[in-house]
């Protein structure tokens, strides 16, 4: 084989490898893309479940508080519950619809870095709300079940109603702080992680060529 033929022959096989390679980078890149996508389904599920559970609530604190409209001790706590869950309810929408908007495919990888950093702070600014009205929402909703539901009247039995709100907002808050910690700010990371790592393979790649 001749010198010509050679070189004609590496050049193809250059071309052949980088091809190759630009191939697989394209496969590493919506490996992770796809990753990313998949971690943040968790997150939007549970917003879902958060408007059905939350929507239910709200509605049959409505219906408690209208049954008993004419007993005001009962009927305008169910009003604040029904009014503070609607304010939950919007919260899980938000979060739901910024969730399903972010572009992993066709957005670059600096403007999806971008949303994700917005839904963080999102989740933040209304976690913060959140763990603010929690409290007033068990105390609110806690008279008009118990005398829907079971008839009972807590405010002739305080104690046991003092230690239904102690006892459900304990374990709400550990619950609050377990779903965030485990559903949101940890699949947040590693999305982030993800997005810079290919970031970091582009950088790689622009050096060496």
């Amino acid at each position: 084989m001749e010198l010509n033929d050679l070189k004609t022959e590496w050049k193809k096989s250059d071309s052949l490898l980088e091809s190759n390679l630009i191939i697989d980078s394209q496969k590493l890149s919506k490996r992770k893309l796809n990753r990313s996508k998949s971690e943040m389904t968790t997150p939007f599920l549970h917003e879902i479940a958060n408007i059905i559970v939350v929507s239910i609530t709200v509605l049959a604190a409505l219906v408690g508080s209208i049954l008993y409209i004419n007993e005001m001790k009962f009927s305008i706590p169910g009003f604040i519950a029904a009014i503070i869950g609607s304010v939950y309810l919007y919260l899980a929408i938000t979060k739901a619809i910024k969730i399903s908007k972010i572009d992993y495919f066709t957005s670059t990888i600096i403007e999806i870095q971008k949303e994700i950093s917005q839904l963080s702070l999102l989740v933040l600014k209304f976690r913060k709300l959140e763990l603010i009205l929690f409290p007033l929402f068990i105390v609110s909703i806690l008279p008009i079940t118990f005398i829907a539901i079971q008839n009972r009247d807590l405010y002739n039995d305080l104690h046991f109603f003092l230690f239904e709100i102690i006892f459900i907002i304990g374990f709400g808050f550990i619950g609050i702080f377990w779903i965030n910690k485990n559903l949101y700010d940890k699949k947040i990371e590693r999305v982030k992680l993800f997005l810079q790592e290919l970031i970091n393979e582009k950088d790689i790649s622009i050096t060496n060529s």
